[in-house]
């Protein structure tokens, strides 16, 4: 197949475009869990734009919406059962993330190490068949649950529904994210008055978020003791019992969103929806763990293949990871690495990637990621959580700039991620470009009870550092003010 061909075969407008700090490396198992074996119906094609260590993954919407539609088709309660048989899966991973994190790379022999990455990589792949139908639902069913909500006030219009709300509330997650498990731990420990026990329980807590540090798809970092104890300083700072129920809050979503359906009494269709979106919130809440301790371990390997071959860790991070036993034993070449860490776009069809060129593919790329935006003061997007805020503007795309966020400040993003969290904290309201009903900046914005509009296209695009902006989250409006 003609992969170049094959993508040139579709309209700039048939994409979706993402974008996020990422690396071939880190990226190139995750990715072939899309398009190779996926349950249910896989992504026909899928284009990964690799730039200055940031990538845009790009899909298409045909394939969103086709695979969206056979995963609400299928119902939740056979999605209960996938996630049985998925958990076992993601209990490997832990398993061997604990058993790798033990183990000495740097006494393996290089066919070890090749081994070793094969078998982590493609454990994570096989992770992937089930849990990237998180991404086509996600976006989907946020643009079906809007179409039944407005059919559904058509015929019933005394029910004087608020779409936003109504949305908001539909989508609430019943189970905690692994950042509020994070600072959870965090306060117990900040309760515990016996110096010896803190100490003991802040070593557990390590050895449970080791991998939290890290970037969600390109290079893991250590969680140290220090940072720990910096983490629980800024806990003991805090009001513990007011932070203790806020940490909860989630514990009454079951109760919100089982009075908002009984109230409007909602037909099944929309019921649907809005129970597995809740119950996929969590799912792809347990992915972002398991794609965090991906780029710890890899990013371990890395770093000891730097050693060995003297090649600078940000050409190495360049490789697939199916190359790597070629790359050590000379048949590709330092000069072969840094070409793709200029520019590269990796296809995926099936389980089988293709790399190519910046001369090969760069009207195809240009046309899809920059399109022409007519200027304006207003951007408009959707609710993820609700409320206004306004303030000055910071776009936040790689852990760098996280140290740019002040308390207050708008923090403005292609998509948050995990390594987002300190930012998002401060930020009095978040904008991103991307992400639908069950994104992290949903999630997230909801545990902090901040202001969030979603899928703006725009944002980053429009908005830069500095702006002063009006964020209406109860509509899903953006307002530059100066």
């Amino acid at each position: 197949m003609d992969y170049l061909k094959e993508a040139k075969k579709h309209n700039p407008n048939d994409w979706y475009v993402e974008h996020t700090a990422a690396l071939p490396f880190s990226v190139s198992g995750l990715g072939r869990g899309f398009t190779g074996g996926t349950k249910i119906r896989p992504y026909g094609i899928i284009l990964a734009y690799f730039q200055k260590d940031q990538m845009d993954w790009i899909t298409l919407l045909e394939d969103q919406n086709k695979i969206g539609a056979l995963i609400v088709g299928k119902g939740y309660a056979f999605w209960r059962q996938e996630f049985k048989s998925w958990i076992k899966i993601k209990k490997s991973i832990e398993k061997s993330f604990r058993a790798l994190r033990k183990k000495d790379i740097s006494k393996m022999s290089n066919s070890d190490v090749v081994r070793e990455v094969e078998n982590w990589v493609e454990l994570n792949w096989e992770e992937r068949k089930t849990s990237s139908l998180m991404d086509p639902f996600m976006f989907y069913a946020e643009r079906k649950l809007t179409e039944l909500l407005k059919d559904f006030i058509k015929r019933n219009p005394k029910a004087k529904i608020n779409i936003n709300e109504a949305q908001e509330i539909l989508t609430r997650p019943e189970a905690p994210s692994f950042f509020s498990e994070f600072e959870g731990d965090l306060i117990k420990i900040a309760k515990e008055k016996n110096g010896a026990k803190v100490q003991k329980m802040l070593a557990d807590h390590l050895k449970k978020f080791a991998w939290i540090k890290g970037d969600s798809f390109s290079k893991g970092k250590e969680y140290t003791f220090a940072e720990a104890e910096r983490d629980l300083a800024e806990i003991e700072k805090s009001d513990i019992k007011k932070l203790e129920k806020e940490n909860t809050f989630w514990k009454e979503n079951k109760k919100i969103r089982r009075a908002c359906i009984l109230k409007y009494k909602f037909n099944k269709k929309i019921i649907n929806i809005a129970n597995l979106s809740s119950f996929f919130a969590k799912w792809q809440d347990l992915r972002k763990e398991d794609a965090l301790m991906n780029t710890y371990i890899l990013t371990k390997f890395v770093e000891e293949i730097s050693k060995r071959t003297g090649i600078k860790e940000d050409y190495l991070f360049y490789l697939d990871y199916v190359e790597l036993k070629d790359f050590l034993s000379g048949k590709i070449s330092q000069k072969e690495l840094e070409k793709r860490s200029n520019e590269c776009l990796v296809i995926y069809v099936k389980d089988k990637p293709k790399i190519f060129y910046k001369e090969q593919f760069k009207d195809l790329i240009d046309d899809i990621i920059n399109p022409v935006h007519e200027k304006s003061d207003v951007i408009l997007g959707n609710v993820a959580s609700p409320g206004k805020a306004t303030g000055r503007v910071k776009i936040v795309i790689t852990r760098a700039d996280v140290e740019k966020m002040e308390k207050g400040d708008i923090l403005v993003s292609t998509m948050t991620r995990p390594e987002h969290i300190v930012a998002m904290k401060k930020a009095a309201a978040i904008v991103t470009n991307e992400g639908g009903i069950t994104c992290h900046a949903a999630l997230v914005s909801r545990e902090l009870k901040i202001p969030c509009v979603i899928g703006t296209k725009i944002a980053t695009k429009v908005l830069k550092d500095g702006d002063i902006v009006e964020v209406d989250a109860n509509n899903g409006i953006v307002k530059i003010i100066k």
